[in-house]
């Protein structure tokens, strides 16, 4: 089992890729899983369904140390960007939530 700071920042990152599997044995799987870095360098928010940004939402207010930059960097550097990358997705998906329905009105307009 990896560090608890490692797990969670793989959970959150898990859950917002779709993959509801979070152990140990799913993470590693999905780390060695080829092209993994190109999934997460495509990933478009805008794919997040409510309840999963709510899922992960619970999980960075729950483990909000394991989300910390010093913390995430200390456990590993390559988690520490993976950690930024959970919680910008998350925001990023509140505000495309928030501007959808003004989306929504321009293309009438259009």
């Amino acid at each position: 089992m990896p560090p608890d700071v490692i797990r969670d920042i793989l959970e959150g990152v898990l859950r917002l890729m779709g993959i509801f599997d979070t152990s140990w044995v799913s993470m590693k799987s999905f780390l060695a899983k080829r092209g993994v870095r190109e999934d997460i360098a495509t990933f478009d928010a805008r794919n997040i369904p409510k309840e999963i940004r709510e899922s992960v939402e619970e999980l960075l207010f729950k483990n909000k140390g394991s989300f910390d930059p010093k913390n995430a960097k200390r456990a590993s550097t390559a988690a520490a960007p993976l950690a930024a990358w959970v919680k910008a997705n998350v925001q990023y998906s509140h505000v495309l939530e928030r501007i959808q329905p003004l989306e929504t009105e321009q293309a009438g307009l259009e």
